[in-house]
């Protein structure tokens, strides 16, 4: 169920759970943004994706198809200023550490 108000929304963050909060969002219909400031971890997203898509159709929670849409309108970017110019919610899901 998609928000009316909220249209783009960005995660910080391109760990798994950025990556599965993004694909969900995806799947209600948001357009969305990953912001990460590590290039190894926006690099490391299409397999993220990959795991998370194969585990939703093996459990036949969503079809591949509609997936591999959704995982295809994600925008990536290193650029803190371009992932929430259009942003209408930002989440943050970045790793802690406490040390």
């Amino acid at each position: 169920m998609k928000i009316p108000e909220i249209d783009t929304v960005c995660f910080v963050g391109a760990g798994t759970m950025g990556c599965v909060n993004a694909i969900t969002a995806g799947l209600a219909g948001y357009s969305v943004i990953i912001y990460d400031l590590s290039a190894a971890s926006l690099e490391a997203v299409p397999a993220r994706f990959q795991e998370i898509a194969d585990y939703l159709v093996a459990q036949a929670l969503c079809p591949q198809a509609m997936l591999d849409y959704v995982v295809s309108q994600i925008r990536l970017t290193d650029n803190l200023a371009e992932a929430t110019a259009q942003a209408d919610l930002v989440s943050e899901s970045v790793f802690e550490s406490l040390l």
